[in-house]
């Protein structure tokens, strides 16, 4: 083999390496989840327990953790150093602040509702709990950021009012002991905790007026209705139609999160959330409704088309690098079939046209070189060594073939 096509191999070979090579670097070998939810009696803690046994169940790597201060789970998921890669929001962001976290769907609204203890009077509005005690959820969540907002809006704020900063579940034990007067909550109404809050007599609903002002007002919020008759239908409870304010909820990933991964979350996210409730439409959600942060392409497509083919019967690694690896066959056949029809050509015009004139020339450079009593060149002594041993591996084979020859003459 002449060094012209050892030379064509050995890119041929560079070329597929390197190809590969791109098709590994695209792989994400970090395929734990870690998923964070909020409160434990609370609706982000619920979904992500479910989002869990899922993913569990498929044979991914997952685990569960949660924290009280909720608006924090959106800096954890963006962390690239943070084990956590899937969350919730139910909050205003600024999406540049947070460039590795994308949106997996929003699954439900959460409308703002505050209970009353029924002692306080009847029909009460957000204006009369000017004065009272009001659990208002802890610092740094999301229960907290949109009461304090509403409150705020009505000019009821710490000058004039009790604002507890208690733990949810602990705020409405506080209403049901006569410690607090009302408590601010911020869950789907189809959660239990607020169906049973809505049926206890010793609670009622805060009524709230002009949402759509107070909607505008605090500007990543939309005016919602929960139903008359929502949690119970005789008696109807509500008894009438409740005005509130509410935010979607978002599940949120890392933009690490595998692909594969993503899929499998959205499809969990469409089974558990796409029914009709007493607030949304049969599938209505999940969406991307909420457009502070990008989608997800991958949960993009399956609430469009499904999960792809490839998803279904590959592993996931392979079937998130599958069209590389189709587009890395089709080059090395491309190279395969350049080698096999072109080459041949290129090592037939070397030998015919190319090699005899470089020959004649290195046997030009030695006459000279012994006219002028110099030594070769090291290079030009490697080459012409070269073709000496060429010549005699030609006599070689050409003595072998004349004895064949003969040999078969001879034969009757």
């Amino acid at each position: 083999m002449s060094r012209t096509v050892a030379g064509v191999l050995l890119a041929l070979v560079a070329v597929i390496l390197a190809a590969f090579g791109y098709v590994l670097s695209q792989i994400t070998w970090s395929r734990a989840v870690m998923i964070e939810g909020g409160p434990t009696i609370g609706f982000f803690y619920q979904t992500a327990r479910e989002i869990d046994s899922w993913l569990t169940f498929n044979g991914v790597n997952s685990t569960l953790t949660h924290r009280d201060d909720t608006l924090r789970i959106m800096g954890d998921v963006n962390d690239p150093n943070n084990p956590v890669n899937v969350g919730f929001i139910a909050q205003s962001v600024t999406a540049s602040a947070f460039p590795n976290v994308m949106s997996l769907g929003s699954i439900v609204q959460e409308p703002l509702l505050l209970f009353a203890r029924s002692d306080l009077g009847t029909d009460l509005t957000i204006e009369d709990l000017e004065g009272l005690r009001i659990q208002i959820g802890p610092r740094i969540s999301g229960v907290h950021s949109l009461a304090t907002a509403a409150l705020s809006a009505y000019r009821i704020t710490s000058a004039n009012a009790i604002l507890q900063r208690d733990p949810t579940e602990t705020g409405i034990a506080k209403v049901l002991s006569g410690e607090s007067d009302a408590v601010a909550t911020l869950f789907p109404p189809q959660t239990a905790i607020i169906g049973e809050l809505a049926r206890d007599p010793r609670l009622q609903i805060v009524g709230m007026t002009n949402v759509e002002a107070l909607a505008g007002q605090i500007g990543y919020v939309q005016p919602t209705v929960i139903p008359s008759g929502s949690f119970a239908l005789n008696p109807a409870v509500p008894a009438e139609d409740e005005s509130t304010v509410g935010i979607p909820v978002t599940v949120i990933a890392n933009t690490a999160l595998p692909d594969s991964h993503a899929y499998l979350i959205a499809e969990r996210l469409q089974q558990l959330f796409s029914s009709a409730t007493s607030t949304s439409a049969a599938g209505e959600f999940p969406n991307f409704s909420d457009t502070q942060l990008p989608p997800s392409a991958a949960a993009r497509e399956f609430y469009e088309s499904g999960r792809p083919w490839q998803y279904r019967l590959l592993p996931g690694p392979m079937a998130e690098v599958f069209y590389l690896l189709l587009l890395l066959g089709s080059v090395t056949l491309i190279l395969m079939s350049i080698y096999k029809f072109l080459l041949p050509d290129v090592h037939g015009t070397w030998s015919r046209i190319l090699s005899p004139r470089q020959t004649q020339a290195l046997l030009d450079e030695v006459d000279r070189a012994q006219r002028e009593g110099r030594p070769l060149r090291p290079s030009h002594q490697r080459r012409l060594d070269r073709l000496i041993r060429q010549r005699d591996r030609d006599h070689a084979l050409r003595t072998r073939l004349d004895a064949v020859s003969r040999v078969n003459r001879s034969a009757p």
